[in-house]
């Protein structure tokens, strides 16, 4: 993997050597010691670094490919089944780079190529014969790429920072952006925390010349999906076992593409039934060629000191059974014991340059990566995309058939899944209602549906400022309504949901480029998704039994303890011990902040104040045990965040500095 830049001058202006050089030093940060590429040639400069090798056998070539007429090819990213590819291109196996590859088919179909390869890559084709440049990012994920066009000039680059060493955009914090990741709104997917530069979306191309520019979507996976299936928007039936052993195919396609490393990749694996599923998969094919080496799992735990509660917090009992069962498991836990919440922010502020969504997952996020890396894994696999494709809980089925009106089968499906305080009804209350009342309570619901202000500490006059209430309400009109395809609308929008991912992106390119570990995601390789999305409902869910697929494609090969468990594990499960020990940093920031107009005007700082001292001595389980739970829980960690992201964003770029620090890793005992 790589990052790269791109400037072009539509108006034919020649580069100026001294701002394209800072362009080439800025990429440095990103290349973990490896030499910077550049073209630079009226009206176009192009500059890439190179930080992650992929090419099986030996060091890869540099991203930066010359090939036809006057062509120049920027690559970034991976390509799943390559040997497909390889033989389109009549080429054979001849130890191309992923680069080259993607120039031979770029060569051979332009445009086609972006969807005859897969993978996760984006591109950049600067074309002098014709003064065009074209940059696209691959279908569903796609390494981040941002852009900034006006009609003398296009930049193009992996990060922001990139976009602004070309020294002519002024670094302005979005606010708009700024309040909308305060109530975890990410409706508007190209938004960066800049004004004036923007992402590029997966399954999205740009193209500028001299006279337009333009963007064009040229994947939209809703229509994949329906083209595959009836008139009436029902897949083709066949037996469950020609889907289960079509499934089990492409899911061991997937792995083995994501497998390819110079060594073999770790797994950042939780107690479930997706990363589990992954692991498996891994195993079996590493078990088929002799002399690989063993699979690693890394297992974020919380600390020795924690209370226990919710039970789900800790999974290694799960993990254990499974390294039990499957002895070519080497599983590891990490505790991050004694990190807070905030410790690897302005590493990820540095490169990525966004407010991570899970503020409280950073920790183990981090440590995880660190220590795989540490370890020589340059690639870690995660089931990431699983509880929108092969894992899916198919609940939403029950607002279909009610939908419908097949209340017997309803009943039916209803009265076998677990029960809550309603007994029986639960599950109708919780799975089948909510999406009918959607359909017809669009906007007075919305407001009420979200009560962002439970668990935001945005202030509330820059609420106001940045219409946060309808922001708030245009996101709970976007999601899915109920109908004959409803369980499929919610699978769309999980792993179609640009705003999300663009975040992700950026956080998957700090952790790269920090630690040396690619995040892959087999579970979101195109071919599998659009597969899973295609099947009806009764393969997710049938008799009171969900998550069916995944559930019968992993007999007798997960332990029963994962395989039927019912329970979801819970992510940063001592996040109270963990406040509780930053209070006294959290009480100095504060009141700081409150003397900072930057600061004070877009985050309540007196509810955070009078929040951290009323804080609770433990922790608490619910808005009954304490009042401003949900802003303990949540809002406090997304506001520190935020404030420290505009109060770094105000010093400028800084160097990166000394290397992390090592937290502890606590292996499995025998």
């Amino acid at each position: 993997m790589s990052a790269l830049a791109a400037v072009v001058f539509r108006d034919g202006s020649p580069i100026a050597a001294q701002r394209f050089s800072s362009v080439a030093s800025a990429l440095q940060l990103f290349g973990r010691g490896s030499p910077v590429a550049t073209v630079r040639k009226r009206p176009a400069g192009l500059a890439c670094v190179d930080s992650m090798p992929l090419r099986p056998g030996g060091p890869d070539s540099a991203p930066l490919v010359r090939f036809a007429g006057q062509r120049t090819l920027l690559f970034t990213g991976f390509l799943h089944h390559r040997p497909e590819l390889e033989a389109a291109l009549g080429l054979g196996a001849a130890g191309h780079s992923d680069a080259e590859l993607f120039a031979r088919a770029w060569e051979r179909w332009e445009d086609d190529a972006l969807l005859r390869a897969h993978g996760e890559f984006s591109v950049v084709v600067w074309d002098a014969a014709v003064s065009k440049l074209t940059a696209a990012c691959s279908p569903l994920a796609a390494p981040p790429l941002c852009f900034s066009v006006d009609r003398r000039r296009a930049l193009l680059a992996t990060a922001p920072r990139l976009i602004f060493a070309w020294g002519d955009l002024p670094r302005r914090l979005a606010d708009a952006k700024i309040a909308s990741s305060l109530i975890l709104d990410y409706g508007d997917a190209r938004s960066t925390f800049y004004e004036g530069v923007r992402w590029l979306l997966p399954g999205e191309s740009l193209s500028v010349t001299p006279r337009a520019s333009r963007i064009r979507a040229y994947y939209d996976l809703r229509q994949r999906v329906e083209a595959s299936c009836d008139r009436a928007g029902k897949p083709a039936r066949m037996s469950t076992a020609d889907c289960l052993e079509h499934t089990r195919q492409l899911l061991r396609n997937a792995v083995k593409s994501s497998l390819r490393a110079p060594r073999t990749p770790a797994v950042l694996m939780s107690g479930g039934l997706d990363s589990t599923t992954v692991a498996v998969t891994a195993l079996e094919l590493l078990a088929e060629e002799p002399g690989t080496g063993a699979l690693t799992s890394f297992t974020a735990v919380p600390e020795p000191t924690w209370d226990g509660w919710p039970p789900q917090g800790d999974e290694r009992a799960q993990v254990r059974t499974l390294a039990e069962q499957h002895p070519a498991l080497a599983a590891r836990f990490v505790d991050a014991a004694g990190y807070g919440y905030d410790y690897f922010l302005e590493p990820t502020f540095e490169v990525g340059e966004i407010v991570p969504r899970n503020v409280g997952n950073m920790h183990w996020m981090h440590e995880c990566h660190r220590l795989a890396g540490a370890d020589g894994r340059t690639a870690m696999l995660s089931g990431q995309s699983g509880n929108a494709t092969l894992t899916h809980d198919g609940l939403w089925r029950l607002a279909a058939l009610l939908a419908r009106g097949r209340l017997a089968a309803l009943w039916r499906e209803a009265s076998r899944l677990p029960r809550g305080r309603l007994g029986r009804a639960s599950p109708l209350v919780r799975y089948a209602l909510p999406p009918l009342l959607r359909s017809w309570s669009r906007g007075r619901m919305g407001t009420w549906a979200h009560r962002w202000r439970r668990h935001s500490a945005v202030h509330p006059e820059f609420a106001r400022a940045m219409r946060v209430d309808p922001r708030a309400r245009e996101d709970y009109r976007r999601r899915p309504v109920h109908g004959r395809t409803a369980r499929r609308d919610v699978q769309l929008r999980m792993v179609a949901n640009p705003g999300e991912r663009s975040i992700g992106r950026a956080l998957r390119l700090a952790l790269q480029v920090l630690h040396g570990t690619q995040l892959r995601d087999p579970l979101g390789e195109r071919r599998l998704v659009e597969w899973c999305l295609q099947l009806p409902d009764d393969q997710y869910m049938h008799r009171g039994r969900d998550r069916l697929l995944a559930r019968r494609l992993m007999q007798g090969r997960l332990p029963l303890e994962i395989r039927e468990s019912r329970e979801r594990g819970v992510q940063a499960a001592d996040w109270h011990l963990r406040a509780t020990r930053d209070l006294p940093e959290t009480r100095e920031m504060l009141e700081r902040w409150r003397r900072d107009p930057q600061l004070v005007g877009r985050l309540d700082i007196h509810r955070l104040i009078r929040l951290v001292e009323a804080w609770p001595e433990q922790a608490p389980r619910s808005a009954e045990d304490f009042p401003d739970y949900l802003l303990a829980r949540h809002g406090l960690e997304r506001a520190m965040a935020t404030g420290r992201f505009i109060r770094w964003a105000e010093k400028g770029y800084l160097p990166l500095g000394e290397p992390l620090p090592a937290a502890r890793a606590v292996d499995n005992p025998p």
